[in-house]
């Protein structure tokens, strides 16, 4: 099992830093605006954002205001204030750490994934694949996807998403138990033949991804697979993946989902209501879940990170 991570209540600190691109002004004030209205009082450095060929700041600055946050005494969770590129960067300062005292539960997607891979290979920290500050205020995401995300981290409850079957293997199982692992497909084949590649072992394996075309998609699970061998994993859920088209304005993505599904040996699912769209529900890894099988599939957890 994971380790702990401790709930927020009102009046908590929430650190924030930028390790990708800088979000717009105007999205991440409305984000800190979100923060407030909860009860919580965002941090973030004077200086976050400054001047960087691609990123929001300097990779030291990224760097250092990354560390200064995991050792912080006085706050739970660390928050991205957007994605994109730039994560992979700071990933040599984090080799440097030693495992700070407190958990700290990292919320973020997309390029955020590299950096939740780190904190539970090394660290067996508990992390939130959810929406970044520069979504919380804006309509590109749900507002049923904001409150379930307030939930994850103010309440201890159950959450059920419904997924869909590609395969006979999903049609057929009844139930498969296991922790939640994965996140933006893209970044999950950058960590391939690093220290940080995955360890499939009793998982069930989310992945989702924005602006990849079809044959991208297939290329990038094929080398997974040359690569893992899915060793030791239970079951792959497919989330969200936006975008896609094709030159002549056609998507393929669901065609090559299904037809790539058909051909493993291990229960495949697909729309699981997490990643780059307008449903950005929460979803908790390296914790353990349920997967119900069948023709109305689900994917259990809790907030409260305990075994189902």
């Amino acid at each position: 099992m994971s380790k702990k991570w401790q709930r927020l209540v009102p009046g908590d600190v929430v650190d924030i830093i930028a390790p990708g691109f800088k979000p717009d002004d105007e999205e991440f004030n409305q984000g800190l605006l979100q923060l407030v209205e909860w009860g919580l009082e965002p941090r973030y450095p004077k200086d976050i954002f400054g001047k960087d060929l691609l990123c929001a700041q300097s990779k030291s600055k990224r760097s250092q205001y990354f560390r200064h946050a995991l050792e912080a005494p006085d706050s739970k969770v660390i928050w991205c204030a957007r994605g994109g590129y730039g994560s992979v960067q700071i990933l040599e300062e984090l080799e440097k750490m030693s495992e700070p005292k407190k958990v700290k539960l990292l919320i973020g997607y997309s390029d955020i994934s590299v950096l939740h891979n780190y904190l539970i290979k090394k660290w067996d920290w508990p992390v939130l694949h959810g929406s970044l500050i520069d979504g919380l205020g804006s309509d590109r995401v749900s507002r049923t996807s904001i409150r379930f995300l307030r939930d994850a981290l103010f309440k201890d409850r159950d959450f059920s998403y419904a997924i869909k079957p590609l395969n006979s293997q999903a049609l057929s199982s009844q139930e498969v138990k296991g922790r939640v692992l994965g996140g933006n497909l893209a970044m999950m084949q950058t960590t391939l033949g690093t220290s940080l590649q995955v360890d499939l072992k009793d998982s069930i394996l989310f992945l989702e991804d924005t602006g990849e075309r079809g044959y991208k998609i297939e290329r990038m699970l094929i080398h997974l697979a040359q690569a893992t061998r899915w060793k030791g994993m239970k079951a792959l859920v497919f989330g969200d993946f936006k975008g896609g088209d094709e030159p002549n304005g056609k998507n393929l993505i669901k065609k090559v989902m299904k037809r790539w599904a058909e051909q493993q040996e291990f229960p495949v699912f697909a729309n699981l209501p997490c990643g780059h769209s307008e449903l950005q529900h929460p979803l908790f890894l390296n914790t353990s879940a349920k997967l119900v099988g069948g023709e109305r599939g689900a994917l259990w957890f809790s907030s409260g990170a305990r075994y189902l």
